[in-house]
């Protein structure tokens, strides 16, 4: 299964469930409140993501 799937296929024994990630939940609501509430357009609120995403790769630690 892959990381950002939030439906997992039904098995035999088992129907399908869905499952909620709370890093994708948390980036689902940012979205809404920056169209909805600051009236951002699609594409600054894509710059806005892809500054976040920079940050928060800059602030891994490399392995040694």
């Amino acid at each position: 299964m892959q990381d950002w799937l939030c439906y997992i296929r039904n098995t035999r024994d088992a129907p399908a469930p869905w499952e909620i990630d709370a890093a994708e939940a948390e980036v689902v609501r940012l979205v809404c409140d920056k169209y909805t509430a600051d009236s951002l357009s699609i594409g600054a609120i894509a710059l806005l993501l892809f500054a976040v995403a920079n940050i928060m790769l800059c602030d891994r630690q490399l392995p040694s």
